[in-house]
């Protein structure tokens, strides 16, 4: 029986961090979270997590903090950006294709949607020096497996006949979200980059970066 993409992934991602020593336990968490990322956090940006919903940091009611496992989204968020947030950011507004110059990357900072409830944290948020806003949502493996039911807080993007994402225009957004969201995300009919961005393995929270900015 052939693996799956996700198992796949899983599997290289806790086999480099097994050949690297780190002690990997068979849920693929790693004991610490400083052992998942690019210089462990600064003061800054650990403080970003700590302030946030998503227990990223903190082992929590016997569950392990996310940013332990080998395939954490918020570890490749990291892995990505930090460099860039504390140094200049120049690099990422090119990479982007920004018009505007890079002010600034914050992490998990609190947007506001329209959807009601508790504003959702965004996982980067990129400022530019017009006052122009690029919100990142990072995805590792999340879009490999079909999801059996809806989160309750995700209900509001997707209101008939629009999401959220169709209702201002952004078709190739409201496409990607449904897919991932319904758990049948393919690179059918993507780009060459896009393609490969969707395919970094293994070690590819370590990798990303170079990735993103080549």
């Amino acid at each position: 029986m052939s693996q799956s993409p996700l198992s796949g992934v899983e599997h290289a991602q806790q086999l480099w961090a097994a050949q690297a020593g780190l002690g990997v336990d068979d849920r693929g968490y790693l004991p610490d979270v400083s052992q998942n990322l690019f210089g462990g956090l600064s003061d800054e940006v650990r403080a970003a997590f700590e302030k946030a919903d998503g227990a990223e940091l903190t082992d929590r009611d016997g569950r392990p903090a996310k940013m332990r496992s080998v395939i954490s989204s918020s570890a490749l968020a990291v892995n990505v950006f930090q460099h860039w947030a504390l140094n200049d950011p120049a690099p990422v507004g090119r990479a982007l294709g920004l018009s505007a110059a890079v002010a600034k990357i914050e992490f998990e900072r609190r947007m506001p949607t329209g959807a009601g409830g508790t504003p959702p944290n965004l996982d980067v948020v990129i400022t530019t020096v017009d006052g122009g806003l690029v919100g990142i949502e990072s995805k590792s493996t999340e879009w490999m497996s079909r999801k059996t039911g809806q989160a309750a807080s995700m209900a509001p993007y997707f209101r008939k006949p629009e999401s959220f994402w169709g209702q201002a225009g952004l078709t190739a957004c409201d496409r990607l979200a449904q897919e991932i969201n319904g758990g049948t995300c393919s690179t059918s009919g993507m780009t060459q980059r896009e393609t490969q961005a969707r395919s970094i393995a293994p070690n590819w929270l370590n990798s990303a970066s170079e990735f993103v900015l080549t």
